[in-house]
């Protein structure tokens, strides 16, 4: 299965708060398990020694714009992404 996590901030190995820890936890299980990780964030720079991809949104806000709705459909469709995991308290908006 190859799963999409939508987060505010990159995973970082360090300085990182809830979310972004509950999503490397899940993220290192699940890949460990034989699933495709990939994770998409708002801000924030992607860690190279993070085992799993992330990319960034070209916009911060508003989260909705076009250009980041044409990378989350891009990346739905050349991942085969089968399930997004939605962990941004704030929502789309």
């Amino acid at each position: 299965m190859n799963i999409l996590f939508l987060l505010a901030s990159a995973v970082t190995t360090v300085c990182r708060g809830g979310i972004e820890r509950a999503t490397d936890v899940l993220a290192r299980e699940l890949t460990r398990r034989g699933n495709g990780v990939r994770i998409l964030v708002w801000q924030g720079a992607p860690d190279a020694s993070v085992e799993f991809p992330q990319r960034v949104f070209p916009c911060e806000t508003p989260r909705a714009s076009p250009l980041n709705r044409a990378l989350f459909k891009k990346t739905l469709r050349e991942e085969k992404i089968d399930l997004v995991v939605f962990q941004c308290g704030a929502g789309w908006k």
